[in-house]
């Protein structure tokens, strides 16, 4: 079950919000294990990046995706990709 709270929510609109405050918000929302871990594994090179730098990068995909409202969008995209796939039909980047 997961436990809903106001950390993490913004105070202003997305669009006014610098990348550095947003990522301050996520910062807020990270469990213990999550922090722990990430300061364990966090200069772990995974590709041509560390996996901090993926995390950061996310995270703040997810909240802007959270906050433009944009979560059932993407749902409900996946439900149609998935449906196409399973009865073999051609899906591809694009609309």
């Amino acid at each position: 079950m997961t436990k809903i709270s106001n950390k993490g929510v913004p105070t202003k609109p997305i669009q006014e919000i610098e990348p550095q405050e947003l990522h301050e918000i996520t910062l807020e929302t990270y469990t213990n294990f999550k922090r722990k871990f990430l300061e364990e594994y966090k200069d772990e090179k995974i590709g041509v990046a560390t996996l901090g730098e993926y995390m950061d990068r996310l995270e703040y995909e997810l909240k802007v995706i959270k906050e433009m409202g944009f979560n059932s969008y993407f749902l409900i995209v996946a439900d149609f990709v998935r449906r196409a796939k399973k009865n073999m039909i051609v899906v591809g980047p694009g609309r």
